[in-house]
């Protein structure tokens, strides 16, 4: 199948003899056979032999044989064999008589991952499963694989440090930023022909789902080594000397949206209740990068361009699909942390130097190529743009002195420096808001609530808050004299130079003469139990036609809910409540019989509902009974009764025939 690919591409290259020549006759197979998965993550599984994947001391020694899922067989050649320790290794080499053909394997405690490329628009990725000694095998065409994309510094995400305006100060707009640290542009160099590798520590945690993809544990394991492996593959390969290290791999509870830029927001933003464990992990672990893998979105990688304006921890986050390792997402996503955008364009830029793009050029055999950045390439090839570096005979970038450069090898060295040193700064724990989450007011009457919070917060933010109110972003407090009633959802936030936390708080201003039937329909309107436009008046009469209501004992319907009948003169009803947690039921129970005949009456006499103060009271008793009945969250706050109400009773009127 592959020989005609060739063909068709004018290389006058046969690969895959039918019979094995004398060379190749002792060549060992890495695996015999292969067999469908027949699970979730599907492949082919197969029984590697490691042994045959070490370098040995003659080129015969450095043979093998390798057959893929489709049938076809090909002869491969190892070139290096590194080794981290006795028991694991990287091996990458060639595929003998394919013009463009490579792999590489990692090898660790007998097991085999890697990545098997027989032209560049075919990658096939070698995973261990959680059966001892079988790897999975699945194929990939890159034309099927989703675009990436990198997203340049978004300040909208985060609220502004005080009142600086974006770039007047060193440290420009408040991000997410956990460490402290004062980051200018990295110095401009020349490529380095030393031996060190400046170490960059990547944090790599993954979703419920993403782990499904892969099989389990073990697969997301080696795929997250696969991963480095990869990207230093790439590296060394274009005269780059920075080198990845896996800080640490942990498990998000995280439900993918299906949108890459949505799920990287929520992998960014501090305190915003996704994801947030983030924070701890790449503190306790000393991170310089953080990277999600996910199983599905709809971009391949998307990843923030850090253009070294601002910190730079603060955009060292990005995401890609866990089963497109093999193409190179993970380099790709990582690149755009890095300073690295994609094909050259004109200014503006937001790129830290004028060349940090990657390149799309035609090589000598009229075959279009693209470097790992570039999006134009029709076939990709695993090195960053290099003016110095030949592929197919020609230069894979253009030099800084090019009207159109693009050499991400030299950008990536420039900038090495500056993300491995992003652990090195003080560590600055982002504000944690401590001040109560509740608060009450009434129109007219002054009114101060003052947010505090722990780690030296320098700077306070409030979105929400009714009219007359503000917030004095220097102290925090919170005054004024409210003009509005209602209930609000003030938004508190908190920042330092470690980041910025986040707080809800419930704040309800009363009408001036507050009396309980107000309170009621406050409660009452965003449970639900008013139509639109209802309005509660105060009465301390008793309504008449609640002498007219009789209702029967809560009854079990077939369902097992609640059932509660209420009858009127003016024609029978029937009014049912219909709870998932019986618990509940009695005092949620209680409190609409109280209400059920006033609002019945109101409803066809198209007048506003009147209650007298007793009512009223009677049913804000019960509705406390109903909230404190409620499961607290994580942070100890009882759940509101209207979100209880929204996701767990249903409320039904109709007649009796």
């Amino acid at each position: 199948m592959w020989g005609n690919w060739y063909w068709q591409m004018g290389l006058l290259a046969v690969w895959a003899p039918l019979s094995v020549s004398s060379a190749w006759a002792d060549a060992r197979p890495l695996w015999q056979k292969m067999v469908p998965g027949g699970d979730a993550a599907g492949g082919d599984l197969v029984r590697p032999d490691a042994s045959v994947l070490v370098r040995g001391p003659t080129p015969e020694a450095s043979r093998f044989t390798l057959v893929l899922p489709d049938g076809e067989w090909y002869r491969c050649v190892i070139d290096s064999t590194r080794f981290d320790r006795p028991d694991r290794y990287v091996s990458k080499g060639r595929l003998e008589g394919c013009p463009f053909g490579e792999f590489l394997f990692l090898v660790d405690r007998g097991r085999v991952a890697g990545m098997i490329a027989p032209h560049p628009s075919l990658r096939l990725r070698v995973l261990p499963t959680e059966q001892a000694g079988v790897s999975r095998v699945t194929q990939r065409a890159l034309a099927d694989v989703p675009p990436g994309a990198s997203r340049p510094p978004d300040f909208r995400l985060f609220p502004p440090r005080g009142s600086t305006p974006r770039g007047t100060s060193p440290l420009g707009s408040a991000t997410r930023g956990k460490f402290s640290s004062t980051v200018t542009a990295p110095r401009e160099d020349t490529l380095s022909s030393e031996s060190s590798h400046p170490l960059i520590d990547v944090l790599i945690v993954y979703t419920p789902n993403a782990k499904t993809v892969v099989g389990g544990q073990t697969g997301v394991q080696y795929t997250a080594n696969l991963a480095i492996e990869l990207a230093n593959d790439a590296y060394l390969s274009s005269l780059c000397t920075q080198r990845l290290r896996l800080a640490h791999l942990a498990p998000v509870q995280y439900y993918e949206s299906g949108s890459a830029s949505t799920d990287l927001d929520a992998l960014t933003r501090p305190a915003d209740g996704l994801m947030d464990e983030v924070i701890t992990l790449r503190r306790d672990y000393r991170a310089d990068l953080v990277h999600l893998f996910l199983a599905n979105a709809d971009l391949g990688d998307l990843g923030w361009l850090n253009n070294f304006s601002t910190f730079n921890e603060t955009w060292s986050f990005s995401v890609s699909i866990i089963s497109l390792v093999e193409t190179d997402t993970f380099t790709r996503a990582v690149g755009s942390n890095m300073g690295l955008d994609h094909d050259w364009h004109p200014p503006p830029l937001q790129t830290p130097y004028p060349y940090s793009f990657g390149y799309a050029f035609t090589g000598n055999s009229g075959f279009n190529w693209g470097t790992l950045m570039s999006n134009r390439g029709a076939n990709r090839i695993r090195l960053h743009s290099n003016p110095n570096v030949l592929w197919d005979g020609v230069p894979a970038g253009q030099p800084t002195t090019s009207a159109t450069p693009a050499y991400a090898a030299l950008s990536l060295n420039n900038t090495a420096a500056t993300i491995q040193a992003i652990m090195d700064s003080t560590i600055v724990p982002p504000p944690v808001i401590s001040s109560p989450v509740t608060a009450t007011g009434t129109v007219g009457v002054p009114f101060q609530y003052q947010i505090t919070a722990t780690n030296g917060p320098t700077s306070f933010g409030a979105s929400g808050l009714p009219l007359g109110l503000s917030v004095n972003t220097s102290t925090g407090l919170i005054s004024g004299t409210p003009r509005q009633p209602g209930v609000f959802r003030v938004e508190l936030s908190a920042s330092n130079a470690g980041g910025t936390g986040v707080k809800i708080l419930t704040l309800t201003i009363d009408e001036p003469s507050d009396c309980p039937l107000q309170r009621l329909a406050r409660r009452l309107k965003p449970l639900g139990l008013l139509p639109p436009g209802w309005t509660v008046s105060a009465s301390e009469q008793l309504l008449q036609q609640a002498r007219w209501f009789r209702d029967e004992v809560l009854r079990t319907s077939p369902e097992g809910a609640a059932v509660i009948q209420a009858y009127y003169r003016h024609g029978p009803a029937v009014m049912e409540l219909l709870a998932e947690r019986p618990e509940w039921l009695h005092a949620a129970a209680a409190a609409w019989l109280d209400l059920s005949p006033a609002v019945h009456q109101a409803r066809q006499l198209g007048q506003p509902l009147h209650l007298s103060a007793a009512q009223a009271e009677r049913i804000c008793h019960l509705l406390d009974e109903v909230e404190a009945a409620l499961p607290t969250d994580s942070r100890g706050a009882v759940a509101p009764v209207r979100v209880w109400l929204a996701r767990h009773a249903r409320i039904h009127e109709h007649q009796i025939p």
